[in-house]
């Protein structure tokens, strides 16, 4: 009886291991949206001013004495 249980836990501990380590995600693909490439790139002049405005908001303490600005 105790060699059925030893088969039985190292089948049970095979089981679990192979299901452990079965891969579980096979299409790992993914659409990137921080890139910018010649097809997404600005396309419009709106755009253009939405990038340029980010890059200036940061630079808005300067200008007004407040948070980051040198004293």
């Amino acid at each position: 009886m105790n060699n059925y249980k030893k088969l039985w836990l190292k089948l049970f501990m095979l089981t679990m291991c192979t299901i452990a380590f079965m891969p579980a995600c096979t299409d790992l693909e993914e659409e990137i949206f921080s890139e910018v490439t010649a097809d997404n790139f600005f396309q419009t002049e709106e755009e253009l001013i939405a990038a340029l405005g980010e890059a200036y908001t940061a630079m808005y303490g300067f200008a007004t004495g407040g948070y980051g600005a040198t004293q």
